[in-house]
C-alpha cells in the first residue's frame, strides 16, 4: 500500500475520467457508474492497475453489478435508520446526562456502520455475490482484523484530503481574482469545473488506496 501509488493512479489514464459522464444519464447512469466503479476495484484487486483506471469493458455487466451494489446501498440506509432512528427519538425526550451519553455511543456505532459501508464495494467485487453488498459481519471483521492498516489507510486518506483541498483552495483564490474582472458567472463556472477536476482524481485515488488495503488483508 502506497500513497504515492494511489496519488498517481488517478492520473495514468486519463480517458477513464470520461466514465463521470454516467452520472448525467437520469436514473440507470448511476447504476452504469457504480458498475464502473466495481470493475475499477477488480483492476486494483486483481493487480492489474499498473497503467491506471481500466475502460469499461462490459457495460451489460457493469449495470448489473451497479445495481446490485445500488440496492445494498438502500437496503443499509433504510436498516440503519429502522435501527437508530427510534432510539435517536426516544432519547431526545428525555434527560441531558442520557442524550450525551446515547449521542456518544450513536456516533461511535454511526461511524463504525460506515466504515463496514465502506469496504463493501471491495467485498462484492471480490465475490460477485450480492450478499456480500449487505455483509457488514464480513467487512467488520476485515477491519478489526487488520485495524492498524486500515488505521494507515485512513490517515492516507486524510493527507490526500489535505492535498486535494490546499489544491482547490489555490486554484478557487485564482478563479475568485479572476471574477473580479471577468464577473460571477465566470466565478461559479470555474468554481464548479475545478471542483469536478478534483473530486475525479480523488475518487479513483480512494478506490485503489482501499483497494490495495483489501487485497493486502485479504
Amino acid at each position: 500500500m502506497s500513497l504515492g501509488a494511489s496519488f498517481v493512479y488517478s492520473y495514468q489514464r486519463l480517458t477513464a475520467w470520461f466514465h463521470f459522464l454516467w452520472l448525467l444519464l437520469p436514473i440507470i447512469g448511476v447504476f452504469f457508474f457504480l458498475g464502473y466503479c466495481v470493475e475499477v476495484i477488480r483492476s486494483v484487486l486483481h493487480g492489474d492497475d499498473y497503467d491506471g483506471p481500466p475502460e469499461y469493458s462490459d457495460k451489460a455487466e457493469g449495470i448489473k453489478d451497479g445495481l446490485l451494489l445500488f440496492i445494498g446501498f438502500v437496503f443499509l440506509i433504510v436498516l440503519f435508520l429502522f435501527l437508530f432512528l427510534p432510539g435517536l427519538l426516544y432519547f431526545s425526550l428525555i434527560s441531558d446526562v442520557s442524550q450525551t451519553v446515547f449521542y456518544s455511543l450513536y456516533g461511535f456505532l454511526s461511524v463504525f456502520f460506515l466504515f463496514g459501508i465502506l469496504l463493501l464495494p471491495f467485498l462484492f467485487a471480490r465475490s460477485s455475490l450480492f450478499r456480500d453488498c449487505i455483509n457488514l459481519f464480513h467487512a467488520w471483521n476485515v477491519l478489526l482484523h487488520n485495524l492498524g492498516s486500515f488505521l494507515l489507510t485512513l490517515v492516507y486518506l486524510l493527507i490526500l484530503l489535505v492535498v486535494y483541498s490546499a489544491f482547490g483552495s489555490l486554484l478557487g483564490l485564482g478563479i475568485w481574482y479572476g471574477s473580479l474582472y471577468l464577473g460571477t458567472v465566470f466565478l461559479y463556472v470555474g468554481s464548479s469545473i475545478v471542483g469536478v477536476l478534483l473530486l475525479i482524481p480523488l475518487v479513483f485515488s480512494c478506490i485503489h488506496l482501499f483497494g490495495r488495503f483489501y487485497e493486502e488483508a485479504m
